[in-house]
């Protein structure tokens, strides 16, 4: 399997249920991803601009493939709400074989 089509796991939040499901029918309409799912509320606390805030937010897990990850982030970041969106990545060590080749089929055909 090359680079590119190793499967990974991009983590983002959100401040609104609706905002990440909205990234998430993006990103699996444009085949960027073949799956998200939206959990959440979940309590974010973090340092922004010298002070520390406390905010609920929602959790959006996106699973695709290593070479489509910037073009993930680039969708991301058109339409998210925040100044500075948290965007990280996984890679996915172990997968059960026909859910892996189930995200390459739908993830490949947007090629």
């Amino acid at each position: 399997m090359s680079q590119g089509a190793r499967l990974i796991r991009i983590i983002t939040t959100t401040s609104t249920k609706e905002e990440a499901e909205r990234i998430a029918s993006i990103l699996v309409e444009e085949k960027l991803a073949a799956c998200c799912q939206v959990s959440g509320p979940i309590l974010s606390v973090y340092p922004w601009k010298g002070k520390v805030e406390r905010d609920e937010e929602w959790v959006l897990s996106i699973k695709t493939l290593e070479g489509k990850y910037r073009e993930c982030e680039e969708a991301i970041k058109r339409v998210h709400s925040y100044e500075l969106p948290q965007i990280i990545a996984f890679p996915v060590e172990m997968a059960l074989e026909p859910y892996g080749e189930w995200v390459r089929t739908w993830v490949e055909e947007g090629r």
